[in-house]
């Protein structure tokens, strides 16, 4: 069924456009692995370490000319709406931005998931946590607000206990 919707977005042309919070193992991971799944695009990867937010894009067969760093909302939208990829030292970009439409959090930092979260929650997009960490630490006050905005908070369904 997934597979289905997901197949007709991209013969729309109307992809789940992703942001991404966290270039590490599981990060990277994640972004090569959207690479594959039709209806999917990885548009932004927020991290400290910019290095390994290009590298995760370019692992999964982006060209280097593609991968733009952006901080600011502005530029951002431009550089997505001209078919680039953005990189950002920050985590409350992705959550700015009309052309992400969800943002998961896949850092292992509680402070930092949580700040993704409520940026997300903050301006109205939906977040999927992947950062157990953070859930754990926080999960049940940022799906309260999460419910209260009208959006969505869920956790990853990983190997991680839920």
């Amino acid at each position: 069924m997934i597979h289905q919707e997901l197949a007709k977005l991209e013969a729309e042309n109307r992809p789940i456009r992703v942001g991404v919070s966290g270039a590490g193992w599981i990060g990277s991971g994640f972004v090569q692995q959207c690479h594959y799944v039709k209806g999917m695009s990885v548009n932004l990867i927020a991290d400290e370490d910019l290095s390994l937010a290009r590298d995760s894009f370019l692992q999964s067969g982006l060209e280097p000319d593609n991968i733009v760093e952006v901080d600011l909302p502005g530029l951002a939208m431009d550089m997505l709406r001209s078919g680039k990829k953005v990189i950002t030292g920050s985590y409350q970009l992705a959550a700015q931005l009309d052309d992400i439409d969800i943002v998961t959090d896949i850092t292992p930092s509680p402070a930092i998931g949580a700040e993704t979260a409520l940026s997300c929650i903050q301006h109205g997009k939906d977040v999927v946590m992947v950062n157990i960490e953070a859930d754990v630490t926080i999960g049940a006050i940022l799906k309260k607000k999460a419910a209260e905005a009208g959006i969505l908070y869920s956790v990853s369904s990983g190997d991680e206990p839920g």
